[in-house]
């Protein structure tokens, strides 16, 4: 009896060397050489285990965001990007991902250049593991587009959120206005 576990171990080079690989092909790849066939939401599951051990899972991915962070600001100046986190009681998972608001200074430079002057914001739930909003900050551009401007994700849509993403924009926009309209008079 073949299990996802079992399958992702015999599976991880082939998904290595092609994440995107379909179901279709993984279940012809283990009929060939196993004489194998699983039902699909076995495949589904026999490609995460596959992937976390590629990738690393999401807990891996969340401890590199204040990296990240540091990163963006020594090699982006005037960028913004910021990751908080709550401490928690309990010894096997010390911190918990409570924000993180990203906005690249060329992105705000951009705004001020080429963009309206009217910025649009909204907030979507994401689905999977760990949930939240990403709540983003978005203008028109000269041709009627999109530009982004900044991002955040946050545990949940409330005042306090939005109240902290939008404390974090302005202070994104403000060295911008200062740089591409220098003489603009601001409240």
């Amino acid at each position: 009896m073949a299990n996802a576990a079992w399958v992702a171990k015999k599976m991880v080079e082939d998904i290595r060397a092609n994440p995107d690989i379909p179901a279709k092909s993984i279940q012809d790849l283990l009929m060939d050489r196993f004489g194998l066939q699983l039902k699909l939401s076995t495949l589904y599951r026999m490609k995460d285990h596959a992937l976390k051990e590629i990738n690393g899972g999401h807990d891996e991915s969340y401890k590199l965001l204040p990296r990240y962070c540091e990163m963006v600001k020594q090699t982006n100046p005037n960028s913004s990007a910021m990751c908080a986190w709550s401490v928690m009681e309990t010894p096997e998972k010390p911190l918990q991902f409570k924000s993180l608001f990203l906005s690249f200074s060329a992105q705000a430079n951009g705004l001020l250049a080429g963009c309206r002057s009217l910025i649009g914001v909204d907030g979507t739930h994401l689905k999977g593991n760990h949930g939240g909003v990403l709540l983003s900050a978005v203008a028109l551009d000269g041709n009627n587009e999109l530009f982004p401007i900044a991002v955040g994700v946050v545990e949940s849509e409330n005042k306090d959120s939005w109240s902290n993403f939008f404390w974090h924009l302005k202070q994104g926009i403000e060295p911008a206005l200062d740089t591409v309209w220098p003489n603009a008079y601001r409240r």
